[in-house]
C-alpha cells in the first residue's frame, strides 16, 4: 500500500500547477512511499497537460465543485494517510511532513493546519477573511461542535484515508472544508491542528472563491447539521421565558399584571414547543448514519423519546391531556353561565391561559409523534 497520496483539486491552475507537483514530490522523499493526484475539475488551459508531463496522475471530475474534485480524489487515491491541499501554490506542501507525523505519533484521524498561528504572507488573504469571515464562522464552529480548530477553512489537511471515506462526505462546494471538521467531530475523531503558512500566489490568478455566496454556503452547512446547539438552545429559551411571564404574572408585578402577559407566554411556548419537535425529528433523522458526542441534558431527551415505545406513551399522554382540555372547558362554560365576568377575572384569564396550554401541547404531542413514528417505521422497513 501507498503510504501518503497529495490530492490536489485543479481548476485552470497552468501557472503554478508544476510548482504545486514539484513541492509534493520533495516532500515525498520522507515518506516510504507517495503518489500525487491532480483532480481536474473540466480545466480550459493546459494544467493536465502539464501534470501528466510532470508524472503526476490526472482523473478528470465532471461535476464543478471543490468538493467535487476533492472526494473524486480521495476515492481514486490509494494511501493509507491523504494530503489535501490547493493547486494555487499558497500552501507550502513541507508542511504535510509535520502533519503525517501527527497522524501516526497521536494516532489521530484528521490534521487541520492553522494560517492564523503559522503565518500568512501580507496580501495573500482578503481582509474580509482574516479579519471577518474566518474567524466568525470559525468560532461559530468551535460554538456548536466543541471543536478545538481555530481555522476551519484552512485548505491543506492530512487524514487517514478510511477514516475519512468512510464519513461519506457529500458537499461539492467549499462547504466541504467544513463538513470534513464537523463530520470528523461528530464521529467522535481525534482532530489536530498544526500551524502552517500561506503565502501569495501569482499577481494574475483570479480567485475561485466567491466571499459571500461561499461564506453563506459554510453558515448554513454549520446550523444545518446542529440541531443539538441551534434547536434545543431556541427550545429552552422560549421555555424559559413561558415560565418567567407566568411567574411575572401570577406575582402581579409591574407591567406583566395584564392578561397580554400570558397571551405572550402562550406564544412563547409555542416557540418552545415547536423548536423542540424540530429537534427531535432532525436529531432522529441525522443520528441515523451520525454519531454524536453526549450533553446530558439534550441526549436524554433525544434518547427518552426516539424509543418507539415512548411514541405510543406520548399517545397516551396526548388522550390524557385531551380528557383534561375537555374538563376545563365544562367547567369554564358553567362559571361563564354563572357569572358573565369570569373570563374578564384574573382566574378566568389564567383558565383560559391553561386551555391554550393544553391545546397547543396536545397539537404538539400529536404532531411530533407522528412525524418520529414515520421516520421510526421508514428505517423499520429499509432494516428489514
Amino acid at each position: 500500500m501507498i503510504e501518503v497520496s497529495f490530492v490536489i483539486p485543479c481548476l485552470n491552475e497552468s501557472k503554478t500547477i508544476k510548482r504545486v507537483i514539484d513541492t509534493c514530490k520533495k516532500a515525498g522523499l520522507f515518506f516510504d512511499s507517495y503518489e500525487i493526484i491532480i483532480a481536474d475539475n473540466m480545466s480550459t488551459d493546459n494544467s493536465k497537460e502539464i501534470a501528466l508531463r510532470e508524472k503526476a496522475q490526472v482523473i478528470s471530475v465532471n461535476q464543478k465543485g471543490y468538493g467535487s474534485a476533492l472526494i473524486k480524489g480521495i476515492e481514486f487515491s490509494n494511501g493509507k494517510y491523504i494530503v489535501m491541499g490547493d493547486a494555487d501554490d499558497t500552501y507550502d506542501f513541507m508542511d504535510s511532513i509535520k502533519m503525517i507525523k501527527i497522524l501516526k505519533e497521536n494516532n489521530c484521524d484528521l490534521v487541520i493546519g492553522n494560517r492564523f498561528e503559522g503565518g500568512i504572507e501580507k496580501g495573500s488573504m482578503p481582509f474580509l477573511h482574516r479579519y471577518l469571515g474566518n474567524p466568525i464562522l470559525s468560532k461559530l464552529g468551535r460554538i456548536l461542535y466543541l471543536i478545538n480548530i481555530n481555522d476551519f477553512h484552512c485548505g491543506i489537511r492530512a487524514f487517514k484515508r478510511k477514516s475519512i471515506l468512510d464519513l461519506q462526505l457529500n458537499s461539492y462546494g467549499m462547504e466541504f472544508a467544513s463538513e470534513m471538521i464537523i463530520r470528523s467531530s461528530l464521529a467522535n475523531y481525534r482532530i489536530r491542528q498544526t500551524p502552517v503558512t500561506l503565502r501569495n500566489t501569482i499577481s494574475e490568478r483570479i480567485p475561485h472563491i466567491k466571499t459571500w455566496r461561499d461564506g453563506w454556503r459554510h453558515l448554513k452547512f454549520l446550523l444545518n447539521f446542529s440541531p443539538k446547539y441551534s434547536y434545543f438552545p431556541i427550545s429552552l429559551f422560549f421555555i424559559s421565558l413561558t415560565f418567567a411571564l407566568l411567574i411575572l404574572y401570577l406575582r402581579s408585578y409591574y407591567p406583566f399584571a395584564g392578561s397580554n402577559t400570558l397571551l405572550f407566554s402562550v406564544v412563547f411556548y409555542n416557540f418552545s414547543l415547536w423548536s423542540f419537535s424540530e429537534y427531535l425529528t432532525c436529531r432522529l433523522l441525522i443520528s441515523k448514519k451520525i454519531k454524536y458526542k453526549t450533553n446530558f441534558l439534550s441526549e436524554y431527551l433525544f434518547n427518552l423519546i426516539s424509543q418507539y415505545e415512548y411514541i405510543d406513551k406520548a399517545y397516551q399522554i396526548m388522550a390524557i391531556l385531551i380528557f383534561a382540555f375537555i374538563g376545563q372547558s365544562v367547567f369554564m362554560f358553567d362559571r361563564f353561565i354563572s357569572d358573565t365576568e369570569f373570563l374578564a377575572s384574573k382566574l378566568g384569564n389564567f383558565c383560559s391561559f391553561n386551555l391554550m396550554i393544553l391545546s397547543t401541547t396536545i397539537i404538539f404531542l400529536y404532531l411530533t409523534s407522528s412525524k418520529l413514528g414515520t421516520i421510526y417505521w421508514l428505517n423499520k422497513k429499509n432494516k428489514d
